[in-house]
């Protein structure tokens, strides 16, 4: 049986967070400022922290893991190469940037299993595919419907379609797969995450549907949040630069839901919005 909130969420310590040129290739987000590096990193470690209490206050169950010490991994604290499921399988995903390979670790995922009684049973590797140039980066690639079996995804360099599907078939999701833009400069990008741009709680959507250029993609990104009973909360490309679709719906011990997002996303919710989403978390 599948859940539709997750009430447990997995915490890396940012112990070597900051610019990684080699995902900044692909996501015009990060900017280089390498004077401001250790001020970024303490202030990472702070929010960080924060927000370990803020969800523990909260009851919401948190499991934290070190970063290890080795190769540099600065996105180690975006834990998205490894996902969870309530059939009892773990999948492990492929990664285009090689700094961000390294994260994967079997360790943790025996920890979950033996200190915190996650049903694991069976894994499924996606990592041999990094050899053909194909990647699937998780839960920034996939953004997913568990209850209705739907599995959205923005293509990009890092993420693939036929990974997609295969994610799709070996979980029995239907994928619905498109392109989403965004411009700097007057140029348009790729969006490099399915998760910049939507996320899907239990009875509503986020999404920043005019990111979408294609009308009969959109149609379909939209008609099938509609048919899954989920209320459309519609983002704006200015919202989306504040990460306002980025956002993630979780349920404490006491089966109450939240919602939890930055300050500078929620900053940025118009009194409808706010409305619309109260009336779930």
């Amino acid at each position: 049986m599948y859940q539709s909130v997750a009430s447990t969420v997995l915490m890396i310590k940012p112990k070597n967070f900051g610019y990684n040129p080699e995902t900044a290739e692909d996501n015009q987000f990060m900017a280089k400022a390498d004077q401001f590096a250790t001020i970024i990193h303490q202030t990472a470690c702070k929010e960080h922290d924060h927000l370990i209490k803020l969800l523990k206050a909260n009851k919401i169950n948190v499991i934290v893991e070190e970063d290890v010490d080795g190769v540099k991994k600065p996105d180690a604290i975006f834990p998205n190469w490894v996902s969870f499921h309530n059939s009892g399988k773990v999948v492990l995903y492929p990664f285009k940037a090689p700094s961000r390979r390294s994260e994967r670790r079997m360790d943790i995922i025996e920890r979950i299993k033996g200190v915190h009684g996650f049903n694991y049973e069976h894994l499924i590797d996606y990592t041999n595919f990094e050899i053909e140039g194909k990647y699937l980066e998780g839960m920034g690639s996939l953004v997913i419907d568990r209850i209705n079996k739907i599995a959205y995804s923005c293509l990009s360099q890092r993420t693939h379609k036929d990974l997609v599907e295969l994610f799709c078939k070996d979980f029995g999701f239907k994928p619905v797969t498109f392109r989403a833009e965004h411009r700097v400069n007057g140029d348009a990008h790729t969006f490099f995450y399915t998760n910049i741009i939507m996320s899907i709680g239990d009875k509503f959507a986020l999404v920043a549907a005019d990111l979408i250029p294609d009308t009969a993609e959109r149609d379909a990104v939209l008609s099938n949040l509609k048919s899954a009973g989920k209320e459309v909360v519609l983002v704006s490309p200015e919202q989306t630069r504040c990460f306002l679709a980025n956002a993630i719906n979780l349920q404490n011990s006491e089966g109450k839901n939240f919602l939890v997002m930055s300050k500078r996303a929620h900053a940025s919710i118009t009194p409808e919005q706010e409305k619309q989403l109260s009336a779930y978390a």
